[in-house]
């Protein structure tokens, strides 16, 4: 098992916050953090993306999760967010739109 990488990050959101996404990472990527996101590391129709995200995940040393309506209907967005947990990943919720009603799935209330 590869070392954790802490300034690796591991971005989860939902592709209709695309624009949003891609100004966080620029963001974070200013303040010197490597990013992993999927649609850079995984080739379009690869047949093993959903390990190359499980591995991703175990590797990182924090995910954060674009939280906004369209994420917390993302089953995609609740499995990632459910492995990190299960993994004990340090999880940053980061609210880009909506509300605590329709945004921010019952896992992370208790996040701040």
């Amino acid at each position: 098992m590869s070392k954790l990488n802490f300034r690796h990050v591991f971005i989860s959101y939902s592709r209709q916050d695309d624009n949003v996404m891609q100004s966080v990472v620029a963001f974070l990527q200013k303040k010197g953090l490597k990013i992993w996101l999927d649609k850079k590391e995984i080739p379009p129709g690869s047949p093993i993306w959903e390990i190359e995200i499980e591995k991703a995940i175990k590797e990182t040393g924090a995910v954060v999760v674009l939280l906004s309506p369209d994420s917390n209907n993302s089953v995609w967005v609740r499995r990632e967010l459910n492995f990190a947990e299960a993994h004990k990943k340090r999880i940053y919720p980061v609210l880009i739109s909506g509300n605590e009603r329709n945004a921010i799935p019952i896992s992370l209330t208790s996040h701040q």
